[in-house]
């Protein structure tokens, strides 16, 4: 049996140890390439990729993140209510948003910056969803 040296709680396997071990470290070995954001478990890592893909059709109504499987976006919504999320005052306009994802997105009212283009007459949008909802007209 493998004891840990923090906690003194026994694991079997000496990999099952080492993955405990993250918790009390801190240690993030697995990181998502498209944002950085650092994950203990290579699983976790995987749950958060399929974020980036911007596929399926449950769509996050504040940050506009889809996801495939609907528990995965009840389980998303969390950041926008909960502790983990924090209010967020427009620079500009003072306005009070309810997270930093919805701050980043209202700037861009501000900013004129519209990242989602139409392929077909080079419209451009400040929201994928509006994007989307104009594609139908081609």
């Amino acid at each position: 049996s493998h004891p840990c040296t923090e906690c003194g709680k026994r694991f079997r396997q000496k990999v099952n140890l080492a993955v405990h071990q993250r918790t009390h470290t801190g240690e993030r070995p697995f990181r998502c390439a498209e944002c950085g954001k650092g994950f203990s478990l290579k699983h976790n890592l995987i749950i958060h990729q399929r974020s980036h893909a911007k596929e399926g059709p449950y769509e996050c109504a504040v940050c506009e993140i889809s996801f495939a499987d609907k528990s995965h976006l009840d389980l998303h919504r969390s950041i926008h209510t909960d502790g983990r999320a924090f209010g967020a005052k427009c620079p500009v306009c003072r306005k009070n948003l309810s997270c930093t994802f919805s701050l980043q997105r209202h700037l861009r009212t501000h900013a004129r910056d519209r990242p989602h283009h139409c392929s077909e007459c080079k419209k451009s949008f400040t929201r994928s969803t509006h994007l989307k909802r104009h594609q139908k007209i081609h």
